[in-house]
């Protein structure tokens, strides 16, 4: 290994480079942690009979695409949500005409939470 005295402002400096040819020590394996299962919470996403949309994760109502009264498809947009950045498109479990939207743009919601009624 290399050496060298280095003077910087009149203060000697003894300087040791290492040889760039040489191997660095393999790193640690760290020790593994079993995985746990997260329990989700015991609250149904949606009603049985698809009348109740909830939420099915926390996150922030970005638009609503539907209105009360207004006709929907199986499968049509219904509302906005974005969880962790990402926009997440809420969509009608089955046909029918919405009811109540229990939500509105910015609104804050939590796991289950009724976001729209069919009829």
């Amino acid at each position: 290994m290399p050496t060298f005295d280095v003077i910087i402002q009149g203060k000697t400096y003894h300087v040791e480079i290492p040889d760039p040819g040489a191997s660095a020590p393999a790193p640690a394996e760290l020790p593994r942690r079993p995985r746990v299962p997260v329990a989700r919470p015991a609250v149904p996403v949606s009603g049985n009979d698809g009348d109740e949309v909830r939420a099915p994760m926390p996150g922030t109502i970005l638009s609503i695409e539907a209105a009360v009264g207004q006709a929907v498809d199986s499968g049509q947009v219904l509302c906005t949500l974005e969880a962790m950045k990402m926009k997440n498109p809420i969509r009608a479990i089955r046909a029918g005409t919405v009811a109540t939207i229990a939500v509105q743009v910015g609104q804050t919601v939590a796991y289950g939470d009724l976001l729209v009624t069919l009829a």
